[in-house]
């Protein structure tokens, strides 16, 4: 708690709604790439896959890496490989010249 609010001050749960991407969909332009493990224990997976919900249903362009079993910092090998190759795949897709 006191790294948080060190680095961000002490906001009120108004001020962090105000920043939460899940209520802010309609100002998102760019695709999202989203990652996250369904292990991971510092952000709950249920986020993640509420906010991909969200963005379909405001039509807005997302694709999802979900990683069974990792964990927040996608400490594993294997999982590292994965999201290399979909980053590579994503941005060919949207960043042509």
């Amino acid at each position: 708690v006191r790294f948080l609010k060190d680095t961000i001050g002490n906001p009120t749960d108004e001020d962090v709604a105000k920043f939460s991407p899940a209520r802010s969909i309609n100002t998102i332009r760019a695709p999202i790439f989203l990652i996250y493990g369904t292990a991971d224990t510092v952000v709950p997976p249920e986020q993640s896959t509420n906010f991909v919900r969200l963005m379909k249903e405001h039509g807005r362009p997302v694709q999802v890496l979900e990683l069974p079993g990792e964990d927040h910092w996608l400490s594993t090998s294997e999982s590292r490989l994965k999201i290399l190759q979909a980053v590579e795949t994503f941005l060919a897709t949207y960043l042509k010249p």
